[in-house]
């Protein structure tokens, strides 16, 4: 048909009829066509994201990861690097296996040319993308078991073959790396004894030993001890002597007379390992005759204070350990117009006390020294004599020559404290005198 031909309205009408009820509708192939192209702009746009836009993660600087890895994706330099990291206890890739406070520049560690290098599939990438992935060990690195004072070298201790061997993880790594991690110490559990006279820890400490270790110690060895433990503790000497004493447990422990500390509980057959040295306790500086009852003179606020080691001792304990007495050095007058000592006997006086007294009081003289004695009486006058020593002294040739022993340091003005005038004087001389001034012609003198 020659529709160019048709010149009038009707017939062009007429004419297409027939070509619109017979051929698909043009309008629908155009709408189709336009959502086609539109899809696969949007697809493509999703597959072609700007590289600047996503961090790319960096892998441990400590763990890197294993050759050969398959599942590649490109980086920004066009390098490859694996789409599936090593994952660590959190984040995607291996842990940071040290703090990373202070540590913010990750490179200056972790560069190409430094301590520990990144992989070369993370060059490019910035220290503020590294924890995107690899997040700090949860609890931090393990700290360093013991102090460092006098051990400035890791690997004396710490290497294959040494005392401590490394884990499989710590290959390569060198003597500088180690403190970059571990950064802090333990200070060790401080020896509860002197290590003197005991030459093997394994002696006592072990399973089925007297002290059984700790889980954290198990596979650790003798040489290990003292690298860690090298201080001891002066242990409390055993304040009393063993004689007649071979069972601790009979006055130490729970309601016994002395109460162990809480650091003692379930300690047994432990006691004479630590506790090596004995007390000899002071002699009881008198005599127990009419004295039952030692709180009577020996507490807080009586005439004898007890030293602050003694707090809480009681009545019961006193003769455990003070079990020996003495006597007391007799009082060598009477004490007849004599109701103070302390005129007599302190320091600065005519007798000075020994050091031992220092301290004791008036109140405290008789109730050690009971017994008294009658010293001779002087058997003449002492007109005329106001020099005992003149006649009386412990040097050869002395014309009335007294003991030695027992006068020893005395002065003339102790002399009369003690010995009193006979009384009534000495006996009159029953001869004249005239004529006979050398008594010994007549008197021996023996």
């Amino acid at each position: 048909m020659d529709l160019a031909g048709s010149d009038t309205p009707g017939e062009r009408k007429r004419q297409l009829i027939p070509f619109a009820r017979g051929a698909p509708n043009l309008t629908v192939f155009i709408l189709f066509g336009v959502l086609l192209v539109l899809a696969l702009a949007l697809s493509a746009c999703g597959e072609t994201k700007p590289e600047s836009a996503v961090p790319t993660p960096a892998p441990s600087s400590q763990e890197q990861p294993a050759s050969g890895a398959t599942g590649v994706a490109p980086t920004a330099t066009g390098q490859q690097a694996p789409t599936t990291p090593q994952v660590g206890a959190t984040g995607a890739g291996p842990n940071i296996p040290h703090t990373p406070e202070g540590r913010a520049d990750c490179l200056a560690c972790h560069g190409q040319t430094v301590m520990f290098p990144a992989p070369a599939d993370h060059e490019g990438r910035a220290s503020t993308t590294c924890q995107v992935c690899h997040k700090p060990l949860p609890d931090g690195p393990p700290r360093i078991a013991h102090t460092l004072e006098g051990k400035a070298t890791c690997v004396n201790c710490h290497a294959a073959g040494k005392m401590v061997a490394l884990p499989a993880s710590h290959a390569k790594r060198t003597q500088q790396m180690c403190q970059v991690c571990h950064v802090q110490t333990i200070e060790p559990v401080r020896m509860a004894h002197l290590p003197e006279g005991k030459t093997s820890c394994t002696d006592c400490h072990g399973t089925g030993k007297l002290v059984a270790l700790p889980v954290s110690h198990d596979g650790r060895t003798l040489a290990m001890c003292q690298a860690c433990h090298t201080q001891g503790t002066e242990v409390p000497r055993i304040a009393h002597t063993l004689e007649d004493k071979s069972n601790c447990g009979t006055c130490h422990g729970e309601g016994k007379l002395v109460t162990l500390p809480v650091s003692h509980a379930k300690r047994a057959q432990m006691c004479p390992v630590c506790h090596t040295q004995t007390t000899e306790p002071a002699t009881i500086a008198h005599t127990l005759d009419g004295k039952t009852n030692c709180t009577n003179c020996h507490a807080d606020g009586k005439l004898v204070s007890l030293p602050a080691s003694h707090a809480g001792r009681t009545q019961q304990t006193c003769q455990v350990c003070h079990s020996k007495t003495m006597e007391p050095k007799t009082i060598a007058h009477t004490l007849e117009g004599k109701a103070t000592c302390t005129n007599c006997h302190a320091n600065g006086k005519i007798v000075a006390l020994p050091a031992s007294h220092d301290g004791r009081t008036q109140e405290t003289c008789q109730v050690c020294h009971t017994q008294t004695m009658e010293p001779p009486k002087a058997p003449h006058t002492l007109a005329d004599r106001p020099t005992c020593s003149g006649c009386h002294s412990a040097g050869p040739g002395a014309a009335a020559p007294f003991p030695a022993a027992t006068h020893s340091g005395r002065t003339d003005q102790m002399c009369q404290l003690c010995h009193g005038m006979l009384p009534g004087g000495p006996p009159k001389i029953p001869h004249k005198v005239e004529g006979r001034e050398k008594c010994s012609m007549c008197h021996d003198a023996s």
